[in-house]
């Protein structure tokens, strides 16, 4: 349990805050961007939604930081590979997260106008290098460390 919580942290925190720096370097504001992952939920209602759905964005947010850590932690205890390699198993379940986020859960959830590929390059790279670094390998991490 302390694994998956701390991974958890780790990661929706990592995450989370690249996200913020990114998106605001390119003109979005904190609120607007929290607003943004409750639109998975909400719709595009999520935008009039004020700090209500901001803060629904920070409880997704980190919910999906819970189901990966979760995921990985299941993924340890039966892929003997997995739990040996933290580097390379971390990277892998950084990318294929990321992919499954995109692929799966974005296009099947509420989120206006998804796109995949990205169309801004900058946008697909920040977002596969802060999952491969940001996430999978905290996760990763804390599986070994607890």
């Amino acid at each position: 349990m302390r694994a998956i919580l701390t991974g958890a942290l780790l990661a929706g925190v990592l995450d989370l805050a690249d996200a913020l720096v990114f998106f605001s370097n390119r003109g979005a504001r904190p609120v607007r961007i929290l607003q943004s992952i409750a639109s998975g939920v909400q719709g595009v209602s999520a935008y009039r939604g004020g700090v209500s759905s901001a803060v629904l964005g920070i409880a997704l947010h980190f919910g999906v930081a819970l189901v990966a850590a979760l995921g990985y932690a299941i993924l340890c205890r039966n892929v003997r590979w997995v739990k040996r390699n933290l580097v390379q198993g971390g990277l892998l379940y950084g990318l294929g997260f990321y992919l499954f986020m995109n692929l799966v859960v974005l296009p099947l959830s509420a989120f206006p106008g998804h796109i995949w590929p990205p169309v801004v390059t900058s946008v697909f790279l920040n977002g596969v290098l802060a999952h491969l670094f940001l996430v999978g390998l905290p996760i990763a991490w804390a599986a070994r460390r607890f």
